[in-house]
């Protein structure tokens, strides 16, 4: 029988010898894990899939000077990844990873490397968008080489908590950044890594802030996921979703320190009563059409401001913001720093009582004025660091010269 002959009737142990000799013309480990995987797999693949999976490894390792590298990964492969994949599916793996030792053999090598534990997590249908992924963070460079790899190296990780359609927002956002800087895009992907496990439901509301970050004001992202870790992790997710929603509308008005927006906001919603955080990040939409520098000070001012008001109270308060803006737009930043007048004198007016620290010097020039003494006025909280008053019966009760008043009190 002619070696035709045998091939048509399924024969293929000319070829497959063929190939195997060929194969030795490459380092002993591409050699190596041939055998090792043709070991597993020719009881598993019909022959014909057997001989293109074994040409591909051929082809493969003769692309260009390292590609054998690429080789003894794919041969590695094989045999787990052939347990996930249909044999079609699988062929067409093969061939994919090839393409890309074409354009570079480290991009193959990261690929076939991360394939087993990516396809445990990967439909068979997704296979080609993960390379065409990977494959549009290089353009070339070594750089781009690095970060092409390290996606793929990274992906088995980031499928364990994104969807696929996350996955692929994510790859497009890192394509925007890489396009400003390869290393702010890689220190990114490993923030990101470990960042979405923790972000819930609200990963991909993040990815989207991250985008259109990353095209707005790219130097602004590494703060953004370094601050999204410490801040916004730390929130009830209602509120976690409710900030992103306004990050991005800051944005999209060119306030990018959302970096510095989320840490501040985090910890400000944090400080305020659990009964009144969600209303609070309500109000914050309000001055966004109008004046969107104001947004940030609404919020972080708030623990602050609702130490001397009730909710009720703030919200009176944040209404006469409201006025001030539509008076001049550009008063809002000062009226919720409570610096202008405006601002002091409406809460002056809501607050319910009267602080110490704001009269302590016109009460002490009374007093003295009155006792033809120098008399001076602390809060009764000193009371305890003296140990005057009551905190110890042993303790004298008086100071003489000094007056004890609480730090609040609701008429003057």
């Amino acid at each position: 029988m002619t070696t035709n002959d045998s091939n048509q009737a399924g024969d293929f142990s000319p070829e497959m010898d063929r190939i195997k000799k060929e194969l030795e013309r490459f380092p002993s480990a591409v050699l190596e894990k041939y055998e090792v995987a043709l070991s597993e797999l020719e009881s598993r693949l019909r022959p014909q899939d057997l001989l293109d999976w074994a040409n591909h490894a051929l082809a493969i390792a003769g692309k260009a000077v390292r590609s054998w590298e690429a080789a003894a990964e794919y041969l590695e492969a094989s045999a787990a990844v052939q347990r996930q994949l249909p044999s079609g599916q699988f062929i067409r793996w093969a061939s994919i990873g090839g393409r890309l030792c074409d354009d570079s053999p480290s991009l193959a090598v990261s690929f076939f490397k991360a394939s087993p534990d990516a396809l445990t997590r990967l439909r068979p249908r997704y296979v080609d968008d993960w390379a065409n992924l990977g494959r549009a963070l290089y353009r070339g460079t070594w750089k781009s080489s690095n970060l092409a790899c390290h996606f793929y190296e990274v992906s088995p990780q980031l499928l364990e908590s994104l969807t696929f359609a996350e996955f692929t927002r994510f790859g497009e956002s890192l394509q925007v950044l890489s396009r400003r800087s390869y290393d702010l895009a890689d220190e990114c992907l490993v923030k990101a890594a470990r960042l979405f496990p923790r972000l819930g439901d609200e990963r991909d509301a993040f990815i989207t802030v991250s985008h259109d970050l990353a095209e707005h004001s790219w130097r602004e992202v590494k703060s953004l996921y370094d601050s999204a870790s410490t801040s916004l992790t730390a929130l009830e997710p209602i509120h976690r979703s409710r900030l992103l929603v306004i990050a991005r509308r800051l944005i999209q008005a060119d306030q990018t320190a959302i970096g510095e927006f989320f840490a501040g906001a985090s910890n400000a919603v944090n400080h305020v009563p659990a009964e009144f955080r969600q209303r609070l990040l309500e109000l914050a939409d309000e001055p966004l059409a109008s004046s969107p520098a104001s947004v940030n000070l609404l919020i972080t001012q708030a623990p602050n401001v609702l130490d001397r008001l009730s909710p009720s109270q703030f919200e009176e308060w944040h209404r006469e913001g409201l006025r001030a803006i539509a008076d001049a737009p550009e008063s809002g930043p000062s009226y919720y720093r409570l610096e202008s007048a405006r601002s002091r004198e409406t809460l002056d007016q809501l607050s319910s009582g009267v602080e110490l620290s704001r009269v302590k010097d016109l009460l002490r020039t009374y007093c003295s004025a009155l006792s033809d003494r120098d008399i001076e006025v602390n809060a009764t909280a000193q009371i305890v660091d003296k140990k005057i008053g009551w905190v110890d019966e042993q303790s004298a009760t008086t100071e003489g010269t000094t007056i004890y008043l609480q730090p609040k009190f609701s008429s003057l």
